[in-house]
C-alpha cells in the first residue's frame, strides 16, 4: 500500500477547502476537497487507489473514518468533541483543542449512521450540533449510536434566551453573534447536562398530561400547608424536629441534628446552590432505614415516596414540582441504573439539568434535575452519590434502643404545625441565608463542604452557637474512618497498591502480582472482574486516568509488564497525601525501561475498529 504524507497531499484544483484523514499511525487514508460554486457548495472525497496507482473519487470504506484520528493516541486523556464537517473542526481545534480531541466524519448528515465509533469506550463525549435541524437529529442518532460504548453523552445546546442570535444553520466555524465569545462557549461546553436517551417504556410510566398541577400546594400529590402565624423561633424548632425524630428513630450520635437541619433546608431548596442527598444507609435490613423515610415524608417539604422509579418519572416529576425524592431499597435498582444515578448526582447542583430528544422532530429539551433527595439502602451507594451526601449510618436497635412506633396517619397530624412551622422559617430567612458564606470547616473535604454549606448558614441565622453544634457534627460525621467512607473504588485502589508499595519495600511490581496482591486483600478487588479477581487489564483501566501506565521489563530473562513506583509518586500525593509511601522513588533507568510507552499495558481501539472495519477497494 502507497504510504502518503499528510503534509505533501495537494489540494484539489479549485477546491475551496481540503481536508486530510489518516489512520492512528498518520498513513492518509482519505482527502476530502470542497467547492463553492455561489451559493451551492459541494463536498467531494478522493484516495489513492493503489491498484490503479491513482486518485479516485467516493469513500472506499465500508465504515467512515473520522478525522484527526493521528492525534488520537496523545490526547486520549481528554473529553472530546465531535461537530458537523472539516471546516467546523479545524475552528473548534483552534478554540478548543487543548481543552478537547476534536473531530467529526465525512460526508455530512447523511453518513452518520457509518461512522466507526466502536472506538470511543468509556469516555466523556459532547456533541455539537450545526444550528438546524438535520444537525440536531444527525448527532440524536450519533448519541444513541455511542451509548453502547458507556459514554457519558452531552449534546450542547446555547440557551434558549440567545437561540434567536444564531442563524439558522450555524455552526463553529462562522462568525460569533454578539455577546459569545470564546471563552463562553468554553464554559457553555463542559456545563451541558448529560444526554439521556429516550426509552418507550419509560415514557409510560408518566406523561407530561399527568402533571397539569400549577401549584404544589394544592397539588394532590402533596398535603397543603399554610404557613405558620407568627414568626418562629429557630433554636426551638430545631429542637422539635430533633425531639420528633428521635422519639420514633433510634440514631447514631451527630445523626438526629443532620437530619433536622437538612428538613428545614427541603423547605427553601429553590432558593439555594446545592442540595446535599441524604444517605441513609446500614449493612442489614430491619435497621429503621424505612422508618426514618416514613417520618421524612411527613415532615419534608413536597415527599414523594419511591421505592423504585424510572428516569423518565424522575426528571418529569422534578420539573415540575421540585419535590423532595425518598427512595426506599436503592440497594436493590440504583448501582445497576446508571441513568437514574446521573440524574441524582446532576441535582446536586443548582444547574443539574439533562437533555432529551422528544417528539416526531426529534427536539433536544431540557429537564431540571435540581430538588431535595434522601436514598436509602442496604450498604453503601455508589461512590458519585456517597460524594454527594449527608449520610447517616443506621444501626438495628437493642430492645433498650427502641423507640415508639410509628402510626404513620396519627405522626402527619401531630407533626403538621412543625411543618408550617418550617415552611414559615424557611420564607422569613431562605434568601437571608442564600447571602451568608460560611468560612471552609477544617476537616471537611471541599464537597462535603459544599454539602453541608447551606445547613450552616441556616444554623448561624439562628445563632452562634447552634452553628458551631451543626459543624462539630458534620466534621464527624464526614471524617475519614467513620462508618462509611466515601473513597471512589479508584482512591481505594491508589491506597491498597500505596500499602502493597510499603510491604514489599520495592521500587517496581509485575502487574500480574500486583493483581494478585490486591484480590488478596480486603476489598472489591476479589470479585470486581464480573465476580473474578482483578486482571491486568482491568487494573490497567482504573489506573488510566491518573496517567499511570505499566512498562516491559525483563526479569531473570523473562519480559514482565510491571508497574514502577515513581509513577505513582504525583497520585500518591495528590489523593493520598497524608500519608507517602516513605521509602525513595525514582525513575528506574534501565534498557528494559526504553520505549516503555510503546509498550504501554493499554491498547488504542482505534487501530482494531479500522483493520477490522474499514476494507480500503481496489
Amino acid at each position: 500500500m502507497t504510504k502518503l504524507i499528510k503534509e505533501k497531499i495537494k489540494p484539489a484544483q479549485n477546491a475551496t477547502g481540503t481536508w486530510v484523514y489518516c489512520d492512528t499511525k498518520g498513513n492518509v487514508i482519505l482527502v476530502v476537497d470542497r467547492f463553492d460554486n455561489g451559493e451551492r457548495k459541494q463536498v467531494i472525497p478522493r484516495y489513492f487507489n493503489d491498484k490503479e496507482n491513482r486518485w479516485a473519487q467516493g469513500l472506499p470504506f465500508s465504515k467512515t473514518p473520522l478525522y484527526n484520528l493521528e492525534t488520537a493516541r496523545e490526547k486520549r486523556h481528554l473529553p472530546i468533541l465531535i461537530v458537523e464537517g472539516e471546516k467546523t473542526a479545524e475552528a473548534a481545534k483552534k478554540y478548543f483543542g487543548n481543552e478537547f480531541w476534536v473531530t467529526t466524519w465525512p460526508g455530512g448528515c447523511g453518513q452518520v449512521k457509518k461512522v466507526a465509533i466502536k472506538g470511543i469506550k468509556n469516555r466523556q463525549v459532547f456533541l455539537f450540533p450545526d444550528n438546524d435541524e438535520p444537525g440536531r437529529k444527525a448527532m440524536a442518532v450519533l448519541a444513541e449510536r455511542l451509548q453502547e460504548g458507556q459514554n457519558e453523552i452531552h449534546i450542547v445546546t446555547v440557551p434558549e434566551s440567545d437561540q434567536t442570535l444564531f442563524e439558522k444553520g450555524w455552526d463553529l466555524a462562522d462568525e460569533f453573534p454578539e455577546g459569545w465569545t470564546t471563552d463562553k462557549f468554553r464554559q457553555l461546553i463542559p456545563d451541558t447536562p448529560l444526554y439521556i436517551p429516550a426509552k418507550p417504556e419509560e415514557e409510560a410510566d408518566i406523561k407530561e398530561s399527568d402533571l397539569k398541577a400549577t401549584d404544589g400546594e394544592t397539588c394532590s400529590l402533596f398535603k397543603k400547608i399554610i404557613p405558620f402565624d407568627e414568626a418562629v423561633n429557630g433554636r426551638e424548632l430545631i429542637a422539635e424536629l430533633r425531639s420528633v425524630i428521635t422519639d420514633y428513630v433510634f440514631l447514631p450520635p451527630y445523626t438526629d441534628i443532620s437530619i433536622a437541619y437538612w428538613i428545614l433546608f427541603t423547605y427553601g431548596v429553590r432558593h439555594f446552590e446545592f442540595s446535599p442527598r441524604l444517605a441513609i444507609i446500614s449493612p442489614e435490613k430491619r435497621c429503621g432505614k424505612s422508618t426514618l423515610l416514613d417520618v421524612l415524608s411527613a415532615l419534608c417539604y413536597r415527599p414523594l415516596n419511591l421505592s423504585s422509579t424510572t428516569t423518565a418519572s424522575m426528571f418529569r416529576l422534578i420539573e415540575q414540582f421540585q419535590p423532595t425524592m425518598l427512595l426506599d431499597e436503592a440497594d436493590t435498582f440504583l448501582k445497576s441504573n446508571e441513568e437514574l444515578r446521573g440524574i441524582i448526582n446532576s441535582g446536586h447542583r443548582c444547574n443539574g439539568a439533562v437533555s432529551r430528544v422528544v417528539g416526531d422532530k426529534h427536539e433536544v429539551k431540557m429537564f431540571r434535575t435540581f430538588s431535595a433527595c434522601a436514598i436509602a439502602s442496604i450498604g453503601t451507594l455508589p461512590d458519585t452519590i456517597m460524594d454527594r451526601s449527608i449520610i447517616v449510618s443506621m444501626k438495628r436497635a437493642t430492645p433498650k434502643d427502641r423507640r415508639k412506633p410509628l402510626r404513620i396517619r396519627l405522626f402527619e397530624s401531630e407533626v403538621h404545625t412543625i411543618c408550617r412551622k418550617c415552611l414559615r422559617f424557611m420564607q422569613d430567612n431562605a434568601v437571608k441565608a442564600v447571602k451568608i458564606f460560611p468560612k471552609f470547616v477544617d476537616g471537611l473535604s471541599d464537597r462535603a463542604f459544599n454539602n453541608w454549606e447551606h445547613l450552616f448558614a441556616i444554623a448561624d441565622i439562628i445563632g452562634v452557637e447552634e452553628g458551631k453544634e451543626l459543624r462539630k457534627a458534620a466534621v464527624k460525621l464526614s471524617a475519614k474512618g467513620s462508618t462509611f467512607d466515601t473513597d471512589s473504588i479508584t482512591t481505594l485502589l491508589l491506597r491498597d497498591i500505596r500499602d502493597i508499595f510499603k510491604i514489599d519495600n520495592t521500587l517496581f511490581i509485575p502487574s500480574e502480582v500486583l493483581c494478585k496482591q490486591l484480590a488478596e486483600k480486603d476489598g472489591p478487588w476479589n470479585e470486581i472482574n464480573r465476580g473474578t479477581p482483578i486482571k491486568p487489564q482491568k487494573l490497567s483501566n482504573l489506573l488510566k486516568d491518573f496517567g499511570i501506565k505499566s512498562f516491559q521489563k525483563n526479569i531473570r530473562g523473562v519480559n514482565h509488564k510491571v508497574y514502577q513506583l515513581h509513577d505513582f509518586k504525583e497520585a500518591f500525593e495528590r489523593y493520598l497525601g497524608d500519608d507517602p509511601v516513605g521509602i525513595e522513588s525514582t525513575p528506574l533507568n534501565t534498557t528494559e525501561n526504553n520505549g516503555r510507552h510503546e509498550n504501554q499495558e493499554t491498547t488504542d481501539n482505534w487501530e482494531d475498529e479500522f483493520e477490522e472495519q474499514i476494507k480500503i477497494t481496489g
